[in-house]
């Protein structure tokens, strides 16, 4: 069979399932593997099949749909066997065509009746004919408004009113050998279009719905042909037509049968157009023709579109011939063509899109980019411009049908049309290896001497032994590499890290992976450039480091306009090419890049290469400086200043000085680990990234010239950034004095006066006291001289200091003020007015600072006593006490400290005091202020050592209680104080009882409220557990009445629960009041039963007993009144307190995690979460944070052993 020679013929493909019939008479098949050429005889012609026309898969139901040009349709059960006639066209059929979802069949008679039929019963929809001189139901109308001339005719402008009516072809008639009726649908499958020959001659194709009526008819056309093909996209019907040169072109007509566009092509009238085939995806062409003045028979071109304009990509040739193309269906088959050759052959070819580019890593690539345009080579060169599609530096006059670049900047290599030398060296070198239909799909360099192959099934292989370019190969090896998850189009290798990461793009579900792990999804391009892998997504740019095997994710994003694809980036450089849906190319620069480009040339001291690039780029120029701080600095003046000699570069460099280092902050991403790295490496200069401003002005100032002359301005931008704006103005001060010409100081000066506004810098020049230089600022400004003379010649009548307080007192510098004034306190008069400045703006430390070594006291006592009077206003009593010691005034002093409560300076200050009797009554005043603050030692002390009071400090120490002290005093008293003995056991045994009795009540409130809230958790989880059995509607019934949590949730919590998703998020601070946050907070600690917020409150309540009863100071107290109650014969209560604590330091001990489960923690949940574990954590959020871990209860040694 594989040498006969067949006339006509058609042929079906579905997945793995090859029909087809010869000469429209048998009908075949070849399962399991098309490419095998296993034969199986469906349909003979001895049983009645033949003539057949067409063949159709019906996947639902697996059987085959053929129509004869008799009429006869059948139908073939693949399963069974068995054939059925399911239609009859008793005028015979033309053509037969299936829509896309196989619901619909359309049938054209040989009397161009055009029959719609459902597709499952084969019952008739409508019948149109194609004769009939109707429109459709969607015939144009005419308003009448105006002639052709004046209308608007869209993009193509006025020359559209000019142009001439298409001159009719020589012979239209006869435009093809022989002409057919053509049936195709959109890929949606709402309309199809149908050719015909209409009954004056001319060719033309009408267009109908799903439901067979007709809508629209194509406009008249002279020299169409037969074939025709609907975008899937349904933007365009192409037809082959014969244009005015006797040219073939591609017509590319409306939905409404309107001529838009055309495609043109090299085919002369003489070439014969077969049929038209889209790609699924629309973006691919597909014409089947052959030639009659040439020895090569059949032929097709594949077109593509991009900006507007046909590229004419592959020229397939079969010299014996083919019956028909198709384009597979299936979506993980990507771009794959099926043909069916006349010598019986069967050909399966997949095409992918690819960016041909140079690949040079140095700066000699000019980052070229082919592209195939028919019989030429289009070379762009984007290191040296953006030349937009279809125009091009340079070009190549040669039909090619591949085109790949050597590994040396600017060369590069085709493969011409025939594939002769390609296919050859590939038949004699790989086929052997490999499995039987296995195929090479990809291959990549892996070294001098070293290939890596992709095959189909997604192995990977290594081919060595050979060097790239050497001819005359005898022998090489090949081993296995690696598998991939999936076929992947494309490979990309990174040689320069050993060993080498191999990157594979699978553009058919657009996954990119390293190494075979999947790195990224939903990828649309992909790039390798030298430090990164480039790659994008539907709407952004992101990138990869290379080398970093741990590291999944990207380090920088960028947002792209939706379906730009990546085209290529220039070596050496940060320019990024892309190309944009409609053709059209975009060219950007990558911070990433960017910042790469930029580290190596800081690397290389090159400062000159990266300021310029900073600078258009706008990059921060602390980089600069952060990129490596040590080294910047050792290299400031032999390189950085010897390099960037442009002044207004320098100006530019300072004023962006920052304290922080923007490698830890903005560009973070091109320096990972950069904080661990600053914190274990500090620097030996004494630079820190907090005084990083002024340290590197500082060391700029010292680098340059001292010369006020030399770099001037870079000089003031210094001063200025530090805030030094008198030595600015000093320096230009200097420059007017020391240069014979103004413009130098008024030049420097204009630029000061655009870094700091006029009255600044006019203030700034009146705090130094030089009238000159204030004339000379104010002169130079906007400023009004009306404003400033009359103040100006008021100071100049003025004293020396006095005239600079009026200035400091002008300027707000009220400190300085101070100062100048105190040195005029010779002058009568003064005093007032210094008193009234301290006052004014709290100056009272700075005064005394100012008039402590003033031979004038009275000026120091005075203030003293003002500033003593203040701070007691202010509530500062202890501080007011000292001041009033410093003035002499002990009494004021000692009722500042007696209301500080601050005892021992009382009894410092009463040493001092010339009568001891007055200051009996502070003592006594001090002891209830003590007891009432909780000091009762001290209290006690001031009663028993300067009260003599013995009963009163007794008193004092029962309040503690202080017992141990208590009996000391006592017995160190004598005999007189021994009936406070009996005072104290009763006091005791009082203590001791109430203290049992706290004991118990503790304990009872801690069983209570632990049994409440393991009763409430309870509930809790049934109701979870029926709302989950029961169904939504029934949880949200139940849970109506908890919706008032809805105002407690904090700032940042996440609702997630259906009742609270209602609620209105607030960001930032509450918009509520005070009281009413109050009030709720009120509400959520209520331990009143069925409070929907009872087990919050519980856990407060628990939380704060734990914390009241374990304590250190508690056990001690318990340990201290044990020890007193024995001594003082109270054995019995004595055991009593220390059996019934240390039960109830023992209860609560242990019932901690019974309380304080783990859930309570609150944790940050991965998404998708358990709604469960979320709506726990919302509920545990409302906890104040320290309460949701189990308080640390630590045990000193508080028992005697003689109690136990």
């Amino acid at each position: 069979m594989a040498g006969k020679q067949i006339p006509a013929g058609v042929f079906a493909i579905q997945w793995q399932l090859l029909t087809f019939s010869l000469d429209k008479h048998e009908f075949y098949s070849s399962r399991d593997d098309v490419c095998r050429g296993d034969i199986e005889t469906l349909l003979r012609i001895d049983a009645g099949y033949k003539n057949i026309i067409a063949i159709e898969h019906l996947a639902l139901t697996n059987e085959l749909c053929c129509a004869s040009s008799d009429g006869n349709v059948w139908s073939y059960k693949l399963d069974t066997g068995t054939t059925e006639e399911v239609a009859l066209c008793q005028h015979g059929i033309e053509a037969m065509q299936w829509s896309p979802d196989q619901e619909v069949v359309v049938f054209v008679d040989k009397q161009l009746n055009v029959v719609t039929m459902i597709g499952s019963e084969y019952e008739p929809i409508n019948e149109v004919q194609l004769k009939d001189d109707t429109f459709g139901d969607r015939a144009f109308m005419s308003v009448g408004w105006g002639k052709k001339e004046t209308q608007f005719h869209g993009s193509e402008g006025k020359a559209a009113a000019k142009k001439q009516t298409q001159p009719k072809a020589k012979d239209d008639v006869c435009a093809e050998d022989r002409p057919y009726t053509c049936i195709s649908w959109r890929a949606d499958g709402e309309f199809f279009a149908v050719s015909f020959q209409t009954p004056c001659g001319i060719r033309a194709f009408k267009v109908f719905n799903k439901e067979g009526a007709l809508q629209y008819t194509s406009e008249r056309c002279q020299g169409l042909y037969s074939a025709l093909a609907w975008q899937p996209s349904g933007q365009w019907i192409a037809v082959p037509q014969i244009n005015a040169e006797n040219n073939i072109v591609i017509a590319l007509f409306e939905k409404n049968g309107l001529r838009h566009r055309e495609i043109p092509t090299p085919l002369i009238m003489e070439d014969q157009v077969v049929s038209l085939r889209w790609s699924p995806d629309s973006e691919v062409l597909a014409v089947h023709f052959y030639t009659t003045h040439e020895a090569l028979d059949n032929k097709v071109f594949l077109y593509v579109m991009g900006n507007y304009h046909w590229y004419l990509k592959q020229c397939l040739v079969w010299p014996e011939g083919i019956y028909d193309i198709q384009w597979d269906q299936r979506h993980s088959a990507g771009k794959t063509l099926h043909a069916f050759t006349r010598t019986f052959f069967y050909e399966r070819i997949r095409f992918d899109f690819r960016v041909d580019r140079s690949v040079g890593h140095g700066d000699d690539d000019e980052a070229m980019v082919a592209v195939i345009d028919g019989d030429k080579l289009l070379l762009s060169s984007f290191r040296r411009s953006i030349i937009p599609p279809p125009m091009c530096n340079e070009g190549d006059e040669l039909y090619i049908n591949a085109v790949g670049f050597i590994r040396s900047a600017g060369r590069w290599a085709s493969v011409g049309k025939d594939l002769k030398q390609y296919f050859d060296w590939i038949e004699h070198n790989t086929t052997e290896p490999f499995a039987e239909h296995e195929t090479i799909a990809c291959a990549e360099a892996l070294g001098s001497d070293s290939v890596l192959i992709e095959l189909t099934s997604g192995r990977l292989m290594r081919v060595e032994g050979f060097t790239v370019g050497q001819p005359g190969v005898e022998s090489f090896s090949i081993k296995p590499h690696s598998i991939l998850p999936e076929f992947c189009e494309q490979l990309f290798i990174d040689q320069q890290r050993s060993p080498a990461d191999v990157y594979a793009f699978s553009q058919t579900r657009r996954n990119l992976y390293r190494n075979g792990t999947l790195l990224a999804s939903e990828v649309t391009s992909v790039f390798l450039s030298g430090e990164y892998l480039l790659f994008t997504t539907i709407g952004e740019l992101k990138f990869v480091p290379l080398g970093d095997k741990l590291q999944a994710t990207t380090v920088g994003e960028r947002r792209l306009e939706r379906g730009s694809k990546l085209v290529t980036v220039v070596s050496k450089a940060s320019r990024t090419i892309f190309q944009l849906p409609r053709g059209n190319l975009e060219a950007i620069s990558p911070r990433v890049l960017s910042l790469c480009l930029i580290a190596k040339h800081l690397e290389a001291l090159e400062y000159h290469d990266a300021f310029d690039i900073m600078r258009k780029e706008r990059i921060n120029l602390n980089l600069l400086v952060d990129h490596d701080a040590e080294r910047f600095l050792a290299h400031l003046d032999t390189h950085f200043l010897a390099q960037i000699t442009n002044v207004s570069w320098l100006n530019l460099f300072i004023t962006d000085l920052t304290n922080q280092d923007v490698c830890r902050t903005m560009y973070e991403s091109n320096y990972p680990g950069r904080q661990q790295l600053a914190e274990c490496s500090p620097s030996s200069s004494g630079y820190t990234v907090e005084g990083k401003v002024q340290f590197i002005c500082e060391r700029l100032l010292g680098a340059m010239d001292s010369d006020p002359t030399v770099l001037t301005l870079p000089k003031i931008t210094c001063h200025v950034k530090q805030g030094q704006l008198e030595k600015a103005l000093s320096l230009i001060w200097m420059l007017k004095r020391d240069n014979p010409t103004p413009e130098p100081a008024e030049e420097a000066l204009r630029y000061l006066l655009y870094l700091v506004e006029v009255n600044v810098l006019y203030d700034a020049a009146l705090g130094m006291y030089d009238f000159g230089l204030v004339l000379f600022v104010a002169t130079k400004s906007q400023k009004d001289p009306k404003e400033y003379l009359p103040f100006l010649n008021e100071l100049k009548r003025l004293d020396e200091n006095y005239r600079k307080y009026r200035i400091d007192c002008h300027l707000k510098r009220y400190d300085r003020a101070l100062a100048h004034i105190s040195r005029c306190e010779a002058e009568k008069g003064r005093l007032q007015e210094v008193l009234e400045l301290i006052d004014t703006h709290n100056l009272y430390t700075t005064a005394i600072e100012c008039y402590r070594m003033s031979s004038n006291e009275e000026y120091l006592r005075k203030i003293y006593e003002r500033y003593a009077d203040q701070l007691r206003k202010g509530g500062k009593h202890a501080e007011a006490s000292m001041m009033y010691e410093r003035m002499g005034d002990i009494q004021q002093a000692i009722n500042s400290a007696r209301h500080a409560l601050d005892w021992r300076r009382v009894l410092r200050l009463s040493a001092r005091s010339m009568d001891p009797e007055a200051v009996r009554p502070v003592f006594r005043s001090l002891v209830p202020a003590l007891v009432e603050t909780g000091e009762y030692d001290a209290a006690a002390t001031i009663a028993h050592e300067q009260l003599n009071d013995v009963q009163l400090a007794v008193d004092c120490l029962l309040k503690g209680p202080r017992y141990e002290r208590a009996l000391l005093m006592v017995v160190s008293g004598g005999p007189e104080v021994s009936e406070l003995y009996e005072t104290i056991r009763e006091h005791l045994r009082q203590y001791l009882s109430s203290f049992i009795t706290t004991l118990a009540a503790d304990r009872d409130q801690f069983l209570h409220q632990k049994g409440r809230l393991a009763a409430i958790r309870e509930a809790q989880e049934k109701a979870r557990l029926a709302a989950a059995a029961g169904g939504a509607d029934e949880g949200d019934a139940d849970g109506e009445g908890d919706c008032g949590d809805c105002d407690l949730f904090s700032d940042s919590s996440t609702i997630a629960s259906s009742r609270h998703t209602s609620s209105t998020g607030r960001s930032g601070k509450s918009h509520r009041s005070s009281k009413n946050r109050r009030k709720h907070e009120r509400k959520l600690l209520n331990l009143k039963e069925g409070n929907p917020f009872e087990d919050i409150a519980l856990i407060d309540a628990l939380h704060a007993l734990v914390l009241r009863v374990c304590s250190v100071d508690v056990q001690n107290n318990v340990r201290s009144i044990c020890q007193v109650a024995l001594e003082l014969s109270f054995d019995a209560e004595a055991q009593a307190v220390q059996r019934d604590y240390g039960a109830l330091f023992q209860l609560i001990r242990y019932s901690l995690d019974a309380i304080w489960i783990p859930e309570m923690i609150v944790r940050t949940f991965q998404t998708p979460a358990d709604v469960l574990q979320v709506q726990n954590a919302q509920r545990f959020a409302l906890i104040k944070p320290h309460q949701r871990y189990k308080p640390d209860i630590q045990s000193i040694a508080w028992q005697w052993d003689v109690l136990k």
